[in-house]
């Protein structure tokens, strides 16, 4: 029997943790104990830079908000492609993290006829400024900004408390967690850039 990867050993407290295989679009709606922040709202793409400062800003925020330091935090980024195209989409990774080797991912899905194959790689994250760094990359994925990780989607997992944390574009940001009072600081402290659409649902969650 080989040895398992350090990466692999990591997917396998990912599933440990959370109970998934695999991360659905619209983490919000998938999780019981979820929050969805408003980021660029409501500065328009007539004032991209602002809307972009105003969007990193807060998620930034946020992220500090939730993970008391960066101490057990992972960053889990997702990329679609064959072999030989993945490795090129996680290229941007060496910027943030220079000792990323992108050959040693920790889960392969393959793909059908029509789908191409999906890769997981997780790195730990070890100070703030990986984490300003990570939020600029996705946030910077469909607005004139540059860099950008415009080929992958990447999440910040903490283990400890159970936490996801994902800035899915310029829009909005997604925290989700296995137990409620992880997400009650953010709640309480942020509630005014909750997305208003789903604020009730937000409200009956983790209101008193």
């Amino acid at each position: 029997m080989s040895k398992k990867t350090a990466q692999q050993e990591v997917y396998e407290r990912f599933l440990e943790v959370f109970g998934i295989e695999c991360l659905p679009g619209g983490l919000f709606y998938q999780f019981e104990h979820s929050l969805r922040f408003e980021l660029g709202d409501p500065l328009s793409m007539d004032q991209p830079i602002r809307r972009f400062l105003q969007a990193h800003r807060r998620s930034v925020k946020i992220a500090e908000t939730v993970f008391d330091k960066p101490d057990n935090l992972y960053a889990l980024v997702v990329g679609y492609g064959t072999d030989g195209e993945v490795y090129s989409k996680f290229k941007w990774l060496k910027t943030v993290f220079p000792d990323f080797r992108k050959k040693t991912y920790a889960r392969k899905s393959e793909g059908t006829s029509d789908e191409v194959d999906e890769y997981w790689y997780f790195h730990p994250i070890r100070s703030r400024w990986e984490i300003a760094e990570l939020l600029w990359l996705d946030l910077a994925r469909e607005v004139p900004v540059e860099p950008s990780a415009s080929n992958t989607r990447t999440y910040i997992v903490d283990f400890a408390n159970a936490v996801i944390l994902h800035a899915y574009d310029d829009r909005g940001l997604d925290l989700v967690s296995m137990q409620r009072s992880a997400l009650l600081k953010p709640y309480k402290e942020l509630r005014s850039w909750l997305l208003d659409y789903d604020i009730e649902a937000m409200d009956r969650a983790f209101g008193p």
